[in-house]
């Protein structure tokens, strides 16, 4: 990619919130790159929510905590964060 596009959009391409999470955060460490590397990841960061959440008033709590927990680990990955956990309920900054 040419060195004038300020930056480009990782795209998770119907993989899972897991993987789509780790590929951001391998592409990200690559030191010569002149752009920035961020993700758009519709599915993977809907998938993780729409589970706990089901569609239920009462239980709209839990998926906004699953939403939330994996825009933060998008966001680790997007600056190739690697200390941070994927999976589980806690991220380790």
């Amino acid at each position: 990619m040419p060195a004038a596009v300020p930056g480009t959009a990782f795209l998770s391409g119907g993989q899972d919130h897991l993987a789509a999470t780790v590929h951001l955060n391998a592409i990200n460490p690559i030191d010569a790159r002149p752009w920035t590397a961020s993700f758009s990841c519709g599915r993977a960061l809907q998938d993780e929510a729409l589970n706990p959440w089901q569609g239920s008033a009462d239980r709209l709590a839990q998926g906004q905590q699953a939403f939330h927990h994996r825009a933060t680990c998008g966001s680790a990955a997007a600056r190739a964060a690697t200390r941070h956990r994927w999976s589980g309920k806690a991220v380790v900054a």
